[in-house]
C-alpha cells in the first residue's frame, strides 16, 4: 500500500494550516490523489516499458492472427520492432508471451486496449509511433485484409486516433513502399 503521498500531504496540510486537523485531512486526500493514485497522470509514472510492452505486443499478435494465420513476415516485423524498442532479454520474453496470448483464439483484447490507452494518454507523443508499428505488422505480408483493417481501426480508436489519421498513415506507408529507391538511385 502506498502511504508516502498521504503522509506528505498530511504533513504539508498540517503545516500550511498551522495545526488545523481539517487542513491536514485535506492535505492527506490531495497527497493520495497526486502521489499515490497517479491521478494527475504521469507524475508518479516512470514511463517505463512495463506499461506498454505487453498490451502493444498482444495487439500485434491479434493483428497478425486476424486473417487466420501468422506469417513469417509478420513474425520478422515483430522481431524487428523488439530490436527497435531496444528490449532486453527479459522484455523480449514478455513481449513474445504477450504476442502469443494476443494471437490465441478467444483472446479478449479489450483489457490490452485499455492498458495501452492508459499508458499513452499522458504521453501523446508515443501514440503515432505505436500506431506506425501496428501498421507495419498489419501490412507485413501484403495488402491489408478487411480483418486486419478492422483490428487496426479498433486499435486506432482506442488510442484516440481518427480514422482519417489512420488512413493517412496507411497511405504514406503504401506510397513509401511503392515508390522506394530504384536500383542505382540514391
Amino acid at each position: 500500500m502506498r502511504i508516502w503521498g498521504k503522509l506528505i500531504g498530511f504533513v504539508i496540510g498540517l503545516v500550511v494550516t498551522r495545526g488545523d486537523f481539517g487542513g491536514a485531512l485535506i492535505g492527506l486526500v490531495v497527497g493520495h490523489l497526486v502521489f499515490d493514485s497517479g491521478w494527475l497522470g504521469g507524475l508518479t509514472q516512470t514511463g517505463g516499458k512495463d506499461g506498454y510492452v505487453e498490451p502493444l505486443f498482444a495487439l500485434m499478435g491479434t493483428l497478425a492472427k486476424s486473417d487466420g494465420r501468422v506469417s513469417e513476415a509478420e513474425v520478422a516485423i515483430v522481431e524487428k520492432l523488439m530490436t527497435r524498442l531496444e528490449l532486453d532479454l527479459l522484455w523480449r520474453r514478455r513481449a513474445i508471451e504477450a504476442f502469443n496470448k494476443g494471437k490465441a483464439p478467444g483472446f479478449d483484447l479489450s483489457r490490452s486496449l485499455v492498458d495501452l490507452r492508459a499508458w499513452c494518454m499522458p504521453r501523446r507523443s508515443s501514440v503515432m509511433p505505436f500506431l506506425d508499428m501496428l501498421c507495419d505488422v498489419a501490412m507485413a505480408d501484403g495488402p491489408l485484409t478487411d480483418e486486419k483493417l478492422r483490428a487496426l481501426k479498433l486499435g486506432a480508436f482506442s488510442l484516440r486516433i481518427s480514422e482519417i489519421q489512420l488512413v493517412a498513415l496507411l497511405a504514406m506507408k503504401v506510397f513509401a513502399w511503392n515508390t522506394g529507391p530504384r536500383p542505382g538511385e540514391w
